[in-house]
């Protein structure tokens, strides 16, 4: 009997260890998208939105003239709203300009690098157990490409990244929501389907797009030379290719209003894609 449970047993040992393995893999992948697109910042600063509220933001509907919040850089109206530069909305940008690179870069060089190391050269003789297309691998010169190009991307995702945080961070406007009751549970529930219906057709048509003759000759064609994907092919693009997809990404949060939360799952399902 104890043979038998030990033998019942293993099966069952080897299915979760896969589970796990699977789950790490995903979780790995989900977390080096975050630093390919550069928006770890932006992801990082919503989700401390909902969980601390709106104690981590400078809110300009609370701001006074009186309490030294105003600088040269805001001025009044007649009828006594504020007007603000560009330069106010700014605030801080060194400092959050950095902090967008610096986390983008150790995840881009850190957990894409340990997973080039782990399978791409610890295992490339047992390809045939996690690549499904074990005999095709990239060209130095096109792996180096690859790898310079997506760092190259990236490092423009983490500029318009932390752009956007230090704007919002400082009071800036968009429709983000945080608090479901805002709109209501009807129309939270049917913009989850319309945000992410959004995000996929807006992906997918804008690929057919690059697919024209014009603009795959001139731009998408570079994307199709890395045939063998690494950690770093989903970026490894054209840069005015790449400039779209993230421009895609971001302006739903300046036209509809839209709870964080769906802003955020749409943002990693279209990561992991």
């Amino acid at each position: 009997m104890a043979g038998s449970a030990r033998f019942q047993l293993v099966p069952l040992l080897i299915r979760l260890r896969t589970a796990i393995l699977v789950g790490l893999g995903t979780l790995f992948t989900a977390i080096l998208a975050t630093g390919l697109r550069g928006d770890w910042l932006f992801i990082y600063i919503q989700v401390k939105r909902l969980w601390h509220g709106d104690a981590t933001w400078k809110s300009p509907e609370t701001d006074n003239p009186s309490s030294g919040v105003f600088d040269d850089q805001t001025n009044l109206t007649d009828d006594g709203s504020a007007v603000r530069s560009v330069g106010y909305y700014m605030k801080d940008v060194e400092s959050y300009l950095p902090l967008s690179f610096a986390g983008a870069f150790l995840i881009f060089y850190g957990v894409g690098g340990y997973l080039k190391w782990y399978y791409y050269i610890q295992r490339r003789e047992r390809a045939a157990d996690w690549k499904c297309q074990p005999d095709r691998f990239l060209r130095p010169v096109d792996d180096r490409l690859e790898f310079w190009l997506g760092s190259f991307n990236m490092a423009i995702g983490a500029l318009s990244s932390g752009i956007l945080v230090t704007y919002i961070m400082n009071g800036g406007e968009t429709k983000l929501y945080y608090n479901i009751k805002d709109y209501g549970w009807v129309y939270f529930l049917l913009s989850v389907p319309g945000f992410y219906v959004y995000n996929e057709a807006s992906t997918y048509y804008t690929h057919r797009m690059m697919h024209h003759p014009i603009f795959y000759r001139r731009y998408h064609k570079l994307h199709h030379r890395f045939k063998a994907p690494t950690p770093w092919s989903a970026a490894a693009m054209h840069p005015y290719e790449f400039v779209i997809f993230q421009f895609l990404l971001e302006i739903p949060i300046f036209l509809v209003p839209l709870h964080t939360g769906n802003q955020l799952y749409c943002v990693i399902v279209t990561f992991q894609n």
